[in-house]
């Protein structure tokens, strides 16, 4: 969705319970944990090594509850911690 001025955060939250509520808006919910590729759909998944170890493990799903994998330019609508099912909203400036 694209707007043309700075949404409130109101008006985001609004937007988000809203969206809540809806069935998903793609049919392939789960292809990757299922490994069943919907035809016409591509898969990009990709690993990286971030760290080692129990602690690296426990730093890396702290930081992943409270959203920091998304970059400062971006304003995110979630509940924290991070959970399955929930409803996110993400506010970037386009232009």
């Amino acid at each position: 969705m694209f707007v043309f001025s700075n949404p409130s955060p109101r008006y985001i939250e609004a937007l988000r319970m809203s969206q809540a509520r809806l069935a998903w808006s793609y049919p392939s919910v789960g292809m990757i944990k299922d490994k069943k590729i919907t035809s016409g759909y591509n898969l990009d998944h990709y690993k990286i090594c971030i760290g080692k170890g129990i602690d690296d493990y426990h730093i890396a799903r702290n930081l992943i509850a409270q959203w920091k994998m998304f970059p400062k330019w971006a304003r995110l609508y979630a509940d924290k911690p991070a959970h399955a099912n929930q409803t996110v909203v993400v506010v970037a400036k386009a232009f």
